[in-house]
């Protein structure tokens, strides 16, 4: 079944005829969004090139940062992979365009100025680590794996140069949408053989439902349509001007709003339901004395319900009157730490789009209280 899109153009429809159906690959790069955020919990993820991207604009919408173009490094293979058939090993080298002669000093300059423009330093990797115990994680689609690995080794010999290749290292990690058609790639920790230089790589692969999502729909190489495209290429021979901007065309802008609507819909519902389970398993249970009703904490069973459903119906972009009076109760008990953990996990980010984002449950009220999470996108969002 194929996508018909209503549009004042029958471009986009034409830019998607690629894709089976593109709500199905909104949904799973949704689901697998989710599943890199449980498994990598406090990472920093890293669209290395397009095929990724729309994977790592989901997450950054997840954490609130829709706009954010840091977490996005243009197309742009600058090594050769010399051997790929060892589960263990690789061995990369230098090319510079298709001449194999090595990059110039000044080609490493201009890439090393994107990557500091992008907080991908060395430096900033390693404070990133340090400061918020937060690592970077480069993903991409992977055959052979050079361009994945072209700017993981453009950072190792920076690092080299300033002493920090033992910091960088305990600072990354690479996660590789292994093609279908790559039997031997690897699929853990591997050796990276670099210019005599040999190094251990943390390497989690995957060959699952969203590598053939970013294969058939978002990979170049194979759907060979530039307007489909997130990110620009970025190829050694242009390193003498400044790097292309984010592509945000129509098809583009249709795309992001699907994946918008979507997360505002689904990460509602979650929230909502979990609230509601929590308040009926609460409402059954015959231990009061820690339970979610007890009264002991000063507040009527009626006041916490009350609390409970003014915060699901901001969840979905309702307004209550009186929200903010209901701070205290919401800040109580088994509640409270509920939603503090939400808070501290950034679970609740989605909803305040490159904006400040809350951290305690008196931002939160606050925050909700003066403008509908809802309206971040349109009101119909998470309807």
């Amino acid at each position: 079944m194929k996508l018909t899109i209503m549009s004042a153009t029958n471009q986009i429809h034409e830019d998607l005829q690629p894709c089976l159906c593109i709500d199905d690959a909104v949904s799973t790069l949704f689901n697998e969004a989710i599943r890199l955020r449980k498994v990598f919990y406090n990472s920093r993820f890293i669209s290395v090139g397009n095929s990724p991207a729309y994977l790592i604009y989901c997450l950054n919408y997840l954490n609130g940062i829709n706009k954010d173009e840091s977490n996005f490094l243009p197309s742009s293979s600058f090594v050769s992979c010399l051997t790929s058939d060892n589960q263990l090993l690789w061995k990369f080298a230098v090319l510079n365009d298709n001449n194999g002669s090595e990059l110039s000093k000044v080609q490493i300059e201009n890439f090393r100025a994107l990557l500091k423009k992008k907080n991908l330093s060395p430096a900033a990797i390693i404070k990133q680590y340090k400061e918020k115990k937060r690592k970077t994680t480069f993903v991409d689609y992977c055959e052979s794996g050079q361009g994945l690995m072209s700017p993981i080794i453009m950072i190792i010999e920076w690092a080299k140069e300033e002493n920090t290749l033992e910091q960088v290292l305990q600072a990354i990690n690479c996660i590789a949408y292994k093609s279908s058609y790559k039997r031997n790639f690897p699929t853990k920790k591997i050796t990276l053989s670099y210019k005599g230089t040999k190094l251990k790589i943390p390497l989690n692969s995957y060959q699952n439902s969203a590598e053939r999502i970013i294969r058939e729909y978002f990979c170049m190489d194979k759907i060979n349509n530039i307007n489909v495209r997130l990110v620009p290429s970025y190829k050694p021979e242009d390193w003498k001007s400044e790097a292309p901007k984010m592509i945000d065309n129509d098809t583009v802008k249709y795309i992001k709003n699907k994946f918008d609507k979507l997360i505002m819909k689904e990460q509602n519902k979650y929230h909502s339901e979990r609230l509601e389970s929590y308040k009926e398993a609460r409402n059954k249970g015959k231990d009061y004395k820690f339970n979610f009703f007890s009264t002991n904490t000063g507040f009527s069973k009626q006041q916490k319900i009350q609390a409970v459903d003014a915060l699901i119906s901001a969840f979905n972009g309702s307004t209550y009157q009186e929200f903010t009076k209901l701070t205290p109760v919401l800040r109580n008990g088994e509640l409270g730490n509920l939603i503090r953990t939400e808070l501290k996990r950034g679970n609740l980010d989605y909803l305040f789009q490159n904006s400040k984002k809350p951290r305690t449950i008196k931002e939160l009220i606050i925050l909700l209280s003066e403008k509908s999470p809802a309206n971040n996108n349109n009101n119909s969002i998470a309807k």
